[in-house]
């Protein structure tokens, strides 16, 4: 496996516990028992993930291939 498979497997682990607490939360304020405080929380921190994890895919995308990125990781030495 290269390097980049590992990155994009990793992104996609990432990108599905984003969907999933998206999910979450989105449920959670739909919540009658739920205070509008707790709920303006865990959105804003949601909001604030999914920033983040924005900026990082965009940042990745630029990524070129360099020598040894096609290599398979479990041949190359320590």
């Amino acid at each position: 496996m290269t390097l980049l498979q590992i990155i994009d497997i990793l992104c996609s682990v990432t990108t599905k516990q984003s969907d999933l607490l998206r999910e979450l939360v989105t449920d959670l304020e739909h919540m009658s028992q739920v205070s509008s405080a707790v709920k303006s929380y865990y959105r804003e921190k949601l909001d604030s993930i999914e920033d983040e994890l924005d900026i990082a895919e965009y940042g990745c995308r630029g990524i070129p291939f360099i020598d040894g990125a096609e290599k398979d990781i479990s041949k190359q030495e320590p």
